[in-house]
């Protein structure tokens, strides 16, 4: 059959039954569904109808739809019960205050409608409330007793002090004038010590001779800016002595003894810069008195020795000598020849005493 130009056409809207849901659409719907009318406006419920409520089973009132709620839950045995005792509570409570109120003195009797089992309860709930005693006020755990201790009498009692004071001290009489021997006088003990005989004297003479062939050498080490340290058993003031007098007979010497215990390196660096130096200024510190002695022996290209017996000395054991005797040892001019005694004197210097010493 031949084709007929507009025969049988049908528009897209009626092929293609849709269309983009407005809001307004969507509005209409929800009232169509709800049973409204499309000319009354929508409004929002008002907040009084939502707080409509009705009357519970126990007096108090609650929203509709909670009530509907609840009254299509069926009620549970527990539930009951909780409810039937919540009302014999406030009942029981009810009469107790008017029992009070009247003061007429009855005992509570429960109603006799009740069934047995409910006078029963009742009266155990009627009792306990009769037992309910007042809240005791809160009692603080017992602690520990305290010891009771005795009271120290802060008091001086003068008059045993002045006493104590008076007698005489109690000492012994075992003195020395009491020995089988008479005492020695020290010019006695001289002589007895003078007649004995040392045992290691030939060993001893020959250790000398054999530091004695080293003084020049000990000179030239001098020179190169070293200076000598002397250890060992026994004195060395007297090889150090020996040293001076055969090759430093014409030098500016200074010799010191460390072991006098009211020695003071102050005093060292004023015999320097006065006797030596022949200096007129005055020092405010030791080192301002350094840098003078340093510039001082420049300008006159002189050389100053120091013979210290015992550097490890009482007098010389603090931290603020060994410094300032490290300093005087680190100028050019200045040359030392020292001896220790004591085997632990090396734990007096860390390596900035030693490398300013420059002990051999």
């Amino acid at each position: 059959m031949p084709y007929t130009a507009g025969e049988g056409l049908m528009s897209g809207n009626e092929v293609y039954k849709f269309s983009t849901p407005t809001r307004q659409k969507r509005s209409l719907s929800i009232t169509n569904s709800l049973g409204t009318s499309l000319n009354s406006p929508l409004r929002t419920p008002s907040k009084g109808k939502l707080k409509k409520s009705v009357q519970r089973e126990n007096g108090e009132r609650e929203p509709e739809g909670l009530s509907e709620e609840k009254a299509n839950v069926p009620a549970t045995p527990d539930r009951r019960r909780r409810q039937k005792l919540k009302q014999r509570i406030q009942k029981i409570t009810e009469d107790i205050l008017e029992d009070l109120s009247s003061s007429s003195g009855s005992e509570f009797e429960p109603s006799s409608s009740e069934s047995s089992d409910d006078e029963d309860e009742d009266k155990n709930l009627l009792h306990s409330f009769k037992n309910v005693k007042k809240n005791k006020p809160f009692q603080r755990t017992p602690g520990k007793p305290r010891k009771n201790r005795p009271m120290v009498d802060a008091g001086i009692d003068v008059e045993s002090y002045f006493k104590s004071q008076s007698e005489d001290n109690l000492t012994s009489n075992r003195t020395l004038n009491r020995l089988s021997q008479p005492r020695l006088e020290k010019a006695q003990v001289d002589n007895i010590l003078k007649n004995l005989k040392n045992r290691h004297e030939v060993e001893y003479k020959e250790l000398v001779d054999e530091h004695r062939s080293l003084f020049p050498k000990w000179l030239f080490l001098l020179m190169e800016n070293y200076n000598i340290l002397l250890y060992g058993f026994g004195s060395k003031s007297a090889l150090i002595e020996e040293f001076h007098l055969a090759l430093l007979p014409d030098e500016d010497v200074l010799v010191i003894t460390g072991f006098f215990p009211s020695l003071t390196v102050k005093e060292v660096l004023n015999s320097i810069t006065f006797d030596i130096l022949e200096m007129k200024e005055s020092f405010s510190s030791i080192e301002s008195q350094l840098i003078a002695i340093e510039r001082q022996l420049k300008v006159l290209k002189k050389h100053v020795y120091l013979l210290i017996n015992n550097i490890d000395g009482v007098a010389f054991q603090n931290e603020k000598s060994q410094v300032t005797l490290s300093n005087l040892a680190a100028i050019e001019g200045v040359k030392i020849v020292a001896s220790i005694d004591h085997l632990n004197s090396p734990l007096l210097w860390d390596h900035l005493k030693l490398s300013r010493f420059n002990f051999l």
